[in-house]
Order: C-alpha cells, then sequence, then structure tokens
C-alpha cells in the first residue's frame, strides 16, 4: 500500500517541501506541534507528515496506548492546522517486525516527485539516540535531518549523538528558501560528512523553551482521579477529551506509572523485585553513556553489606566537562521520559569534572579523566563486583528470561491443579456425617416426653378439686365449712400430701348409725 496515499489532510504528492515527522505520539503535546510549526516556518515546509510509529525497535515494552487511539489522538491535534497532515506509514507491519525509519523514508522518497525536497523531522530525546537506529548513517543522505534542540544545545553535543563513521561541521549559510509572511527564526546548519565524502545538512532549530515529557503527562494522568492535572498546560483541548472519554492512562503500572522518586517524597520507594527494576534503569543509564561515547564505562555490584541505600554505581568519563554535563544532562531526561525516574539530588553539575546523580538505589558518576583516576571509586569499592555494560545486559536478559519461564510454569500449574479438584471432593466422608446425625435426632423428644410427664400447678390443683368434690359412698357429699371473713387464710394442709399422691383416694369406710333413744 501507498505510503502517501494513506496521508490525511493535504497531499504531499504536489508538495515541493516535505517534513516527516515520526514517533509514538503517545499522548500528542503542545510540544510536538510547536517542534513542527517552527520546522515549517524555519524551512518553509509546504507539509508536515505526523506518522505514530507502530513498533519501536528501541522500545521493546511497546506504547502505553494502542495504535488505534495514538492515531485518533494525532488526528484530533493537527486538524487545526492546514499544512500538517497524518500518515500511515509507520503503521504496524503485517509481519510483526518493527518499524525502521530508514525503510518508511525510502517508500516516501519513490514517491515524491523527482524535485521534491524530503527532510526527517525529530525532537532532541529522539536524536539523543540516533546513533542506535538502524542503518542511521544512511538516514541524512535519504533525507537531510531537522533537529529541535535544548536550551543551550552546541556542536559538541551533537558530536555524541552520531553514528560511527560520520563527521560533523558548523555551516554559517542558513537554508535559502525563507517563509513569506511568517518573522524569521534563526537556525544553525551543519554538514555531515560520511567516509565516501557525500555531504548531506542538518538543521538544528533554535532552543523552544518548552519542555513536555509524555511520559510525564502519561504519569500525571494516572495519578489525578479527574485526569485534569497536565492536560491543561501541555494537551490541546480535543486529546485531553479523548483520553477522558476513552479513560486512558488510567492503570499505568509501576515502576512506569508515575515517578520512582519524587520531590519530597522519602525515595526508597520502589516495590516488586526492587532489584530487578533497578537493574533496567541502571541498563537505560548505562545505554546514555554509550550513545554519548562515554569512556570506560563500568558499572560497580555493590555489597551489600557496606554500601548502604545503593545497590549500584555506574562510573562514566568524559573528554571534557561540556561532555560530561551533555552525559549527565541525557541520562536525567532518559530516564525522566522513558521510566518517570527522577534522580533524589544532583551535585557538582556546574563545574562538570566529577558530576553526580543520586537517584537512591543507584548512583551515577560522570568524571573527568583525571578526576576518575585521583579519586579511583573502583579502588575504594574493593568488594564490589566491577561489570561492562555488555556484561551487565546479558545478566538483565538472562535474569527476565528465569522470571518469565518461572511465570509461565506457575500459569500452566494452576489448570492441572484446578482439574485433580473435583476428585478431591468425591473422597470428602460428607454423606455419612449427615447420616449419622440423623441417627441421634431421636434423642431428643424423649427428653420433652420426661418434662411433660411432671403436670403443671394448674393441673395439680385441678385434681385436688375433683378429688375434695368426689361423693362418698353414702351419697351425702362432704360440706366444707364456710370461711370466716375476717379471718387469716390458712394454708391447706390436705392439697400437700395429695399433690404427692397422685393415686385416687379410697371411699371413706361406713360408720354405724347410732340409735335413738
Amino acid at each position: 500500500m501507498s505510503s502517501l496515499s494513506n496521508a490525511e489532510g493535504r497531499q504531499p504528492h504536489h508538495s515541493r517541501r516535505v517534513a516527516f515527522f515520526g514517533g509514538s505520539f503517545d499522548p500528542p503535546h503542545l510540544g510536538h506541534l510547536a517542534v513542527a510549526r517552527a520546522a515549517q516556518a524555519a524551512l518553509a515546509l509546504d507539509t508536515v507528515l505526523f506518522a505514530p510509529v507502530g513498533a519501536q525497535p528501541l522500545k521493546p515494552q511497546g506504547s502505553t496506548a494502542s495504535f488505534a487511539h495514538r492515531v485518533a489522538m494525532t488526528r484530533l491535534a493537527i486538524a487545526a492546522d492546514p499544512a500538517f497532515a497524518l500518515s500511515l506509514a509507520d503503521a504496524p507491519n503485517t509481519s510483526g517486525q518493527p518499524n525502521f525509519t530508514l525503510d518508511t523514508l525510502l517508500a516516501l522518497r519513490a514517491e515524491l516527485p523527482p524535485a521534491s525536497a524530503l527532510f526527517c523531522l525529530m525532537g532532541a530525546d529522539s536524536f539523543a539516540s540516533f546513533r542506535r537506529w538502524h542503518r542511521a548513517a544512511e538516514i541524512p543522505f535519504v533525507a537531510p535531518l531537522i533537529v529541535a534542540a535544548r536550551p543551550g544545545e552546541r556542536l559538541d553535543s551533537l558530536e555524541p549523538s552520531l553514528p560511527n563513521g560520520l563527521t560533523i561541521a558548523f555551516h554559517p549559510e542558513l537554508d535559502p528558501s525563507p517563509t513569506k509572511g511568517l518573522r524569521p527564526i534563526k537556525l544553525s546548519r551543519y554538514i555531515l560528512r560520511n567516509p565516501d565524502g557525500e555531504l548531506a545538512p542538518l538543521y538544528l532549530l533554535p532552543s523552544l523553551a518548552i519542555d513536555i515529557s509524555a511520559s510525564e503527562i502519561r504519569a500525571q494522568i494516572a495519578q489525578n482521579a479527574e485526569g485534569k492535572a497536565g492536560e491543561r498546560d501541555f494537551l490541546p483541548a480535543s486529546v485531553s477529551a479523548y483520553i477522558r472519554a476513552h479513560d486512558l492512562y488510567r492503570d499505568l503500572p509501576r515502576p512506569w506509572r508515575g515517578s520512582t522518586i519524587t520531590p519530597g517524597e522519602f525515595p526508597h520507594r520502589m516495590t516488586n523485585d526492587t532489584k530487578q527494576q533497578t537493574r533496567i534503569l541502571v541498563q537505560a543509564a548505562s545505554a546514555v553513556c554509550e550513545d554519548k561515547k562515554g569512556v570506560d564505562t563500568r558499572i560497580l555490584e555493590l555489597d551489600p553489606i557496606d554500601a548502604g541505600l545503593s545497590d549500584f554505581f555506574l562510573v562514566t568519563s568524559a573528554t571534557n566537562d561540556r561532555q560530561a554535563i551533555a552525559i549527565a544532562d541525557e541520562i536525567e531526561h532518559r530516564l525522566k521520559k522513558d521510566y518517570g525516574a527522577f534522580p533524589n539530588s544532583v551535585e557538582g553539575r556546574r563545574k562538570g569534572d566529577w558530576i553526580l546523580l543520586d537517584y537512591v538505589d543507584f548512583v551515577v558518576h560522570v568524571f573527568l579523566a583525571e578526576r576518575r583516576a585521583f579519586y579511583d571509586i573502583e579502588r575504594l569499592r574493593k568488594s564490589a563486583r566491577p561489570l561492562t555494560p555488555a556484561e551487565f545486559d546479558a545478566e538483565l536478559k538472562t535474569e527476565l528470561a528465569q522470571k518469565t519461564l518461572a511465570a509461565r510454569q506457575k500459569a500452566s500449574a494452576k489448570p492441572a491443579a484446578a482439574k485433580t479438584k473435583p476428585s478431591i471432593v468425591k473422597t470428602k466422608s460428607t454423606p455419612k456425617v449427615k447420616k449419622s446425625v440423623k441417627k441421634s435426632a431421636p434423642a431428643k423428644p424423649a427428653l420433652k416426653a420426661k418434662k411433660t410427664a411432671v403436670p403443671p400447678k394448674a393441673a395439680a390443683k385441678k385434681a385436688v378439686r375433683k378429688a375434695v368434690a368426689r361423693k362418698p359412698a353414702s351419697g351425702k357429699a362432704i360440706a366444707r365449712k364456710p370461711a370466716a371473713k375476717n379471718a387469716p387464710a390458712k394454708k391447706s394442709i390436705q392439697k400437700k400430701p395429695v399433690v404427692k399422691k397422685t393415686a385416687p383416694m379410697k371411699p371413706a369406710a361406713k360408720k354405724p348409725a347410732r340409735k335413738r333413744s
């Protein structure tokens, strides 16, 4: 499928000057728009193609939002500018392979008219890892680079990011195509040279004084229940509304959610496999040292007995103070952007001869060569285990592979346990227990019968009255004497033996009749 035919908005087929602006756009923010507008104004660009990438080789963890969500947010972000267009040239490959910028640029170059100019626009954070890109030395000669500078960016800070074989030199002339009707933007121009002697321009945009990180925005959204923090200042209103409507970036897992260290928070904060998370951050910091051409980079795994809070020291050397500052700044920026990790403290940045970044779980030391030799940290930490970045990476990969294998084994063991569970239930003797309970139940009515055999008081009184009122054999009833009105009530003596003896009373014996005189 054609790369340019997938572009929305202004079609670049007839454009003379086109810039390809690739990235995660997770989410697209005002910094992306500012960089694109500055490049358009400085180089008289007809079209800027915003191309969300499907899968980046240098970001194995992938993007937080799906490709469809990122495309939708990018479409909303650029809708107000007619010079911006959405491109699906970097959509996910059907083969599952990552997207390489060189392949995309070659496809775009083939579709544009021969007289058109194609540029590759990127931010300063992307250029910092440029030397690690796939066939990076060929990209500037397919599409000249336009790089958004950071405050104080200079030539010596650009050199460490260039791939091997390329040299850079300053060129005083600006691009000969100024933008009509717009305020001129000061633009620095450099010349890149490859081993074959070919030349390619590199344009450095001035500092835009906009320090916006997509990872910070995601962290603020995740930590704020209402989802408004950071959106009002850093995101277009349409993108902010889309994020709230689709509930994006709410359930970010740690350590990517928020910062591992936030200012004012107690620094020893990592949870869930702390040392492995620390290893990932140390690996990222050592990659920055390699990108910025640090010398003799070493990782010291400290002995827990005398290490205090820290587990690792990362030590590297710079040839001058500017390079040392550039290495320290890039480490801080990369860990902040990709992992949300902030240093607890930074020391020595002003002099640049020894810069210390304290992340508590690990400490970064950036030395000048003479300072490193003088302090000799490796000798002071004799109990530490020294590792090269390559050895450290290999150990981390092995550890992650073992953890993944253990998780898979645990997941496969759960279905087996579920299958054996019914057999355990069958062996239970619950029916027998119920039967035994039923057999012993008839004992309760016997107790009730025993209690009812004793007549209540009312029944006893009734029996006594019947016995007293029974007629004698002579046919005359025994008359009771009427009780005196004022006489005190006397207890019946006859009732007591009658209550005890429940047997029927015998008839009274016949008395002989008296003779009348």
